[in-house]
């Protein structure tokens, strides 16, 4: 029997990137009011990379991509008007919002001289696969940098890769699937598979706030002891970095993939459940116990030290009334668990925080609005949430229903990238 080719890890790639276009809304757009931004969308101003790979469909010219693409983008902008536009700061208000400028979405076609084969497992993040990945173009401030950009590469053997570069300023990951899907179908010449909704009023914070409780996961600058002079709302990476070695050094980043598999996840949750304490224990309970329960550990923290772990909370089924099917913006907002490192090493049952009562469950949903509603608290003020980032980080999955299938001339594609 013969044996697949190992590939060896790629440390060159060429990519050859055309000068980018911008994509406008196929129809006339006559909304030009500003698009509100909540307060947590304000915490978001950064760009989501993406990329789906595809191999060749000798049934398909591969030529017709990128055009394919391009039509269906400016269909889509027609019902989500607002990723035509650009942010900006109002300065009578103090925060962000979205012009609707109708600049356009940023469009480029790219090329490779490598085959898609050649690239090796694409499931493994390599640096270099940012070149599949738009950037933007000519951009000096944030107000230069579009919300929506794309970008299809074309590999030597008829194959594509799409990247995608979308502000996590106007949607959480359940808006894009959403958008996804939508693309995908117009594409095909087919409606939208979900009526957008974007309208994010229920999220305008109380005036004045009334939170009924503590949130830890959220604090003010000013509590550190040392406030940043950022010189304003919109300000460089290189500046923020500066400013902020004076709370905490930059960390050197390592990017570690510690891949678990169904039996992997299976054993993680039996563990929890030996002890008969616990019933029923989720996926995500158990991975997130276990990577909690390590850390303190790795980390030689005392005792009596209090550990955080910090989670998103999806709040569209959780406020009264939810939110509608289709909702367009960021609804995941931050939740804590906090225990001291002992209690983590000796207490967790198998790893795992046991469950909820359902008065405590019911506290959740509360815990969910308030913090909704909280974050009105500190407009006009700098605050921080208690997160980080790093490529490819954090404990998460794909959405139940798998990657979009373009059928642009291919099969369907992997997606590899950072979600939150």
């Amino acid at each position: 029997m013969g044996s697949e080719a190992v590939v060896a890890p790629l440390t060159e790639l060429n990519v050859k990137i055309d000068e980018p276009e911008y994509v406008k809304p196929v129809e006339p757009c006559e909304n030009t009011s500003p698009f509100f931004l909540t307060n947590a969308d304000q915490m978001l101003a950064f760009t989501v990379e993406t990329m789906y790979f595809y191999a060749a469909n000798p049934e398909k010219p591969s030529d017709t991509v990128a055009d394919t693409l391009k039509m269906a983008l400016s269909k889509i902008l027609v019902h989500y008007d607002f990723l035509a536009g650009r942010v900006r700061l109002n300065e009578q208000l103090k925060r962000m919002e979205i012009d609707r400028n109708y600049a356009g979405a940023q469009f480029a076609t790219a090329s490779c001289d490598l085959t898609l084969a050649e690239l090796g497992d694409v499931s493994v993040p390599n640096a270099l696969f940012r070149k599949f990945v738009p950037q933007a173009h000519n951009a000096t401030t944030i107000s230069d940098i579009p919300l929506m950009m794309v970008q299809v590469t074309t590999f030597k053997c008829g194959g594509h890769a799409i990247g995608f570069g979308m502000s996590h300023l106007v949607w959480d990951g359940h808006g894009v699937v959403d958008f996804l899907f939508n693309l995908t179908s117009l594409a095909q010449g087919g409606p939208l598979v979900s009526e957008p909704k974007p309208n994010r009023d229920m999220f305008k914070a109380r005036d004045p706030p009334t939170p009924v409780f503590d949130h830890p996961e959220y604090l003010k600058l000013d509590d550190l002891g040392h406030v940043p002079s950022l010189g304003g709302p919109f300000t460089t990476p290189e500046a923020a970095e500066s400013e902020f070695e004076g709370i905490a050094p930059s960390p050197k980043h390592i990017t570690q993939v510690f891949p678990f598999s169904a039996k992997d996840l299976a054993t993680l949750k039996m563990r929890a459940m030996a002890e008969g304490v616990l019933k029923k224990v989720s996926t995500f309970e158990a991975l997130a116990g276990h990577v909690w329960q390590a850390r303190t550990k790795a980390i030689d923290a005392l005792p009596n030290d209090i550990a955080q772990l910090l989670y998103a909370v999806d709040v569209r089924d959780r406020l009264d009334p939810p939110l509608p099917k289709g909702f367009v913006g960021n609804a995941l907002y931050s939740a804590c668990a906090r225990a001291t490192c002992e209690e983590i090493w000796d207490r967790l049952v198998g790893g795992v925080p046991r469950r909820p009562s359902r008065d405590e469950w019911n506290l959740h949903h509360l815990v969910a609005e308030n913090a909704v509603l909280l974050h009105g608290l500190w407009v006009g003020e700098a605050s921080l949430c208690r997160t980080c980032s790093a490529p490819y980080g954090g404990v998460c999955n794909f959405p139940a229903q798998s990657p979009p299938k373009w059928q642009l001339g291919r099969r369907s594609g992997f997606a590899t990238g950072c979600d939150d």
